[in-house]
């Protein structure tokens, strides 16, 4: 018995405003200023000895470099990585060394006396269950877009240390095709796994994504617009997630685009 997927590239969707509840009619001059939520990567140093850290991203990679003489440590390993949404910030949880929880209490707003529409002053405390009061607390203010090393905080008991990035991620225009807006071309795509319940269970079907093409051709947001099985939703997502595009454009100029995206499930 065969399994095998089906993939295709439906159709683009709409035009959205992702990070706001309704969509927008088109981009204007003060949208550039609002942010979409912020993103946070902790990592743990020293990791493997002379080992490169992976899954960062081309921005979290230079902001390590940029603070080389600041940081006495030469190797990384990621050990959680979040998206908090809305422009307030919130409380979210990150997983730390060992199985440790670490709770992260994240505050921003315009900063005071600040004439630059597109800076945020925010505010990160980090604590641990087990102890008492802050493992990590900083304020800042950071350029919508950028992305910084917060700070640094030895590990209890360990000869290691904590490390914690944030970007501030402004609202980003995703666009639909018309108008000077080209579609997004399919250049490579991976095939998703059956898992190994779906294929004894014999499920079968389609699962759609709502996909974002970013400007360099990789896949951003994702979102499950109609589910198979949880599994199988999940494998989509992570072979999706290394397909790559012809970005669309806009004026000629590569821009986010929409697209709805099926994968389907047979075995035979």
């Amino acid at each position: 018995m065969r399994s095998t997927v089906l993939c295709s590239l439906v159709a683009v969707l709409c035009s959205t405003w992702v990070g706001s509840a309704a969509a927008q009619p088109g981009p204007s001059p003060a949208s550039l200023y609002d942010v979409s939520g912020f993103s946070l990567v902790l990592l743990l140093a020293p990791g493997k000895p002379n080992a490169p850290v992976s899954g960062l991203s081309p921005d979290e990679m230079k902001a390590l470099r940029d603070a080389d003489q600041l940081l006495p440590y030469k190797s990384f390993q990621k050990l959680d990585g979040v998206f908090l949404r809305g422009e307030r910030g919130g409380t979210l949880r990150l997983r730390g060394p060992e199985g440790r929880e670490y709770s992260c209490t994240l505050t921003a707003g315009p900063p005071y006396q600040d004439t630059n529409p597109n800076t945020v002053y925010v505010r990160i405390d980090v604590t641990d269950g087990s102890r008492t009061g802050s493992v990590l607390k900083s304020e800042f203010r950071i350029t919508l877009g950028e992305t910084v090393v917060v700070g640094t905080s030895r590990v209890k008991g360990a000869d290691q240390a904590l490390v914690l990035l944030l970007t501030a991620v402004p609202v980003v225009w995703v666009y639909k095709p018309g108008n000077g807006v080209t579609a997004p071309v399919l250049v490579a795509e991976a095939k998703p796994r059956y898992t190994a319940a779906a294929r004894e269970a014999r499920i079968q079907g389609t699962v759609t994504l709502e996909c974002v093409i970013l400007p360099d051709g990789s896949i951003g947001d994702v979102r499950v617009a109609k589910s198979l099985e949880p599994g199988l939703d999940q494998e989509a997502i992570k072979a999706t997630r290394q397909w790559r595009f012809k970005p669309g454009t806009k004026d000629g100029k590569p821009v986010p685009v929409q697209v709805s995206i099926e994968l389907t499930f047979s075995l035979r």
